[in-house]
């Protein structure tokens, strides 16, 4: 049973709720407001259970309710597009004879990781036609030589200091012009820039029934958003890198940015592709901290052009990394 001690902590508690979700709904127009996005799940499912340990307290029960429904309003704002985006659309049906389809695996290999031979083998073992990295440091790209046979289109932007991104592809491809690269929206006042974000572009010949497909596919890791506005900062540009997106490009990789934050939302609204991640949690892991850690977080995402129709899309087993793969199967519904 709740104690009074405890109660007293609740109604502290719904009014940080409270603050919090009316603040966060803000973060589209103060950028620095946007990190409290990522607390809209607690917004949603804290109240109920505060409000029952609340009980013991003999203050009116509809300013505490107030609270509760300022949170949880705040909260399914903040979320309802990604809610909605999640809600079954009839398209998951398996490829028809004959039609081009893509396997699509992404997956931040955490530059700290302890189980490189894991990582390797969960890997080689997708057998997908495209794999996009993140944080894969010189270290993780001497281990891939493994990987050869499978994939023999490999692009990296190595010689960029702490970039990390690569693509490894079944198809040949080629370079798009500026396609590995390191931004930095700042000039560095450490060994690497307070605001930058890494890039990897490469167009792939795709074979289909149909003829040969080109695939463009673009891998993007974004900085940390526990630096203040760097989502607001950085997917903007990122929105206008990918201005006139072909119908069958796809962009993958770990945004550090959750599909409810306002900057996220933003950028959905103005690029040419379709994001299909969706209630779909890969941070942190098990390997993280401890062999009980759930997924809450979700800020690795996978977009889709036109031409693509989703197969299935899923979140991967814990391979060894801090984030769980995404994996993706994809069915082309036109040729170029």
């Amino acid at each position: 049973m709740p104690t009074r001690r405890s109660a007293l902590l609740a109604v502290w508690a719904l009014w940080m709720c409270a603050a919090i979700g009316a603040l966060a709904v803000f973060g589209g127009v103060v950028a620095p407001l946007d990190v409290l996005t990522t607390l809209a799940p607690a917004l949603i499912l804290a109240p109920p259970l505060l409000l029952f340990v609340a009980r013991p307290l003999r203050t009116p029960f509809t300013v505490r309710a107030a609270l509760a429904c300022i949170s949880v309003g705040a909260g399914l704002w903040l979320a309802a597009p990604d809610l909605a985006g999640a809600w079954p659309q009839g398209e998951a049906a398996p490829a028809k004879p004959g039609q081009a389809t893509l396997k699509v695996v992404t997956l931040n290999v955490w530059d700290e990781g302890v189980n490189r031979q894991k990582e390797i083998e969960f890997l080689h073992n997708a057998q997908a036609d495209v794999i996009i990295l993140q944080e894969a440091r010189a270290g993780f790209i001497s281990r891939l030589g493994a990987l050869a046979d499978l994939y023999p289109t490999r692009v990296t932007c190595s010689e960029y200091p702490y970039c990390g991104v690569v693509i490894l592809a079944k198809a040949p491809g080629r370079l798009l012009p500026g396609g590995a690269r390191i931004d930095a929206l700042e000039q560095p006042s450490r060994p690497y820039p307070a605001f930058t974000w890494r890039y990897a572009a490469v167009e792939l010949a795709a074979p289909s029934s149909g003829g040969t497909i080109v695939v463009p596919i673009y891998a993007v890791h974004m900085k940390r958003g526990r630096i203040v506005g760097a989502s607001a900062r950085q997917l903007p540009v990122l929105a206008e890198r990918l201005r006139g997106a072909k119908d069958h490009a796809i962009v993958a990789g770990d945004f550090n940015t959750t599909p409810w934050s306002n900057a996220l939302r933003d950028f959905d609204g103005r690029v040419g592709v379709r994001r299909i991640t969706h209630l779909l949690p890969t941070w942190p892991t098990p390997s993280r901290f401890g062999p009980l850690t759930p997924a809450l977080i979700a800020i690795d995402h996978l977009y889709i052009g036109q031409a693509w129709r989703v197969v299935r899309v899923e979140r991967g087993p814990d391979v060894g990394s801090d984030h769980y793969p995404v994996i993706a199967w994809l069915a082309a519904t036109k040729t170029n």
